[in-house]
């Protein structure tokens, strides 16, 4: 039994990741924000500063953003001095090298501990192709036995998509809430004009990587653009791996395009949104990983929620979103031609599009939105603060 009468300002929490962004889209605009509407919270996360207050209830002390991956290394040292040096009654953690620090805080400090899983990390390990194969298979083996010590000293489980939560049932008596990384409505409503003034382009927000099909969309786009030579691509986010980036504006040169892919790079989050907004769709082509065929991509709803559809995999979990709501196309990732018809099908028939869209925008209205999803958050940290410490 929660204990209601507990004062919500007398929580603190921190909020702790070695590698995510301070502006992370779930820990800050989804989590950290929320939770500071009843709590103090402290985030500590990636970013060009040394700290920085938010709201009357929310600051963020910066760690040094990563370049190598041994920069993690260097964050998790950084991290454990910041931890020491901050009373907290709860702290959660994002990152699969942060949780190292999760049984020395519940032992030294006598704290409560909740676990943010936003991805299945033994499949993320397994499928890391800069790894040797055999090593692959020994690290990510290695990770499920730390795993298994750490959550002794976790106090709950938060997990972003349906399929990490069922990877954890056999934990009986530890508590688990599904956290879905669903677009709040109300970063939708400065936008949503009844009758937006789309103009003739297609549009990708991400990071830009493999895994998300860029090199596949712009070759679709070519072939479109045999037919219809007055649209352009934007492409929005940052690359990850030089030797990709180096790939991808190759690929635009050889294929003359310069002048119609436009890559805009890293982008304020509401200004990749007003580009959004005027577009004829948005890609969600996500290679059959491990983790895609299981999730739900926060930029699929994004797009949908801005009355855009979305032309994306055509993996089950996505199906069900999509074609259930009759919001969008679902292709092949890696089929160059279904790309470039799916494009040519939205563009051709002006009027389905525009109902794709506003069945995209009631879906998130009625059901994917984080405003239903807050509730529960709340409930979940008065639950684990009333805890005995175990």
């Amino acid at each position: 039994m929660i204990d209601q009468s507990l004062d919500s300002k007398s929580i603190s929490i921190v909020m702790c990741s070695t590698a995510h962004a301070h502006d992370d889209t779930r820990i800050f605009y989804r989590e950290a924000i929320t939770l500071s509407k009843e709590f103090k919270v402290t985030m500590i996360a990636c970013g060009e500063f040394v700290e920085k207050k938010i709201n009357e209830n929310l600051r963020i002390i910066a760690l040094p953003p990563w370049q190598k991956k041994s920069d993690r290394i260097r964050n998790l040292f950084l991290l454990f001095r910041k931890v020491q040096t901050l009373k907290s009654e709860i702290f959660i953690f994002h990152d699969i090298i942060g949780i190292i620090l999760i049984p020395f805080l519940k032992m030294s400090r006598k704290t409560n501990v909740i676990f943010d899983i936003h991805e299945n990390f033994y499949g993320w390990i397994r499928e890391k192709d800069w790894l040797p194969k055999f090593s692959r298979i020994i690290i990510a083996f290695t990770y499920k036995l730390l795993e298994k010590l750490i959550l002794r000293f976790t106090d709950m489980i938060w997990f972003a998509v349906p399929d990490i939560g069922e990877q954890y049932i056999k934990y009986k008596n530890l508590p688990k809430l599904y956290v879905p990384n669903f677009p709040p409505i109300r970063q939708f409503k400065s936008f949503m004009s009844d009758t937006p003034l789309f103009q003739n382009r297609f549009v990708f927000v991400g990071s830009m990587d493999a895994d998300r099909s860029i090199i596949q969309i712009i070759q679709a786009f070519q072939l479109f653009d045999e037919k219809y030579p007055n649209y352009s691509l934007l492409l929005i986010g940052a690359f990850y791996s030089e030797e990709y980036k180096l790939k991808v504006y190759k690929l635009i040169n050889d294929l003359e395009l310069d002048s119609k892919v436009k890559l805009l790079g890293k982008m304020p989050f509401y200004e990749a949104l007003s580009l959004v907004e005027k577009s004829k769709a948005g890609f969600s082509l996500h290679q059959p990983t491990y983790n895609f065929l299981r999730s739900m991509p926060l930029k699929l709803f994004e797009y949908i929620g801005m009355s855009v559809p979305v032309i994306a995999s055509n993996f089950s979990n996505f199906l069900e979103i999509i074609e259930r709501g009759k919001c969008g196309v679902c292709v092949d990732p890696n089929n160059i031609t279904e790309i470039s018809q799916a494009m040519e099908y939205l563009v051709s028939n002006e009027e389905r599009r525009r109902e794709m869209g506003q069945n995209g925008k009631k879906l998130i209205y009625n059901k994917y939105n984080w405003e239903k999803i807050e509730p529960d958050l709340f409930r979940a940290i008065h639950q684990v603060y009333s805890y005995e410490i175990r």
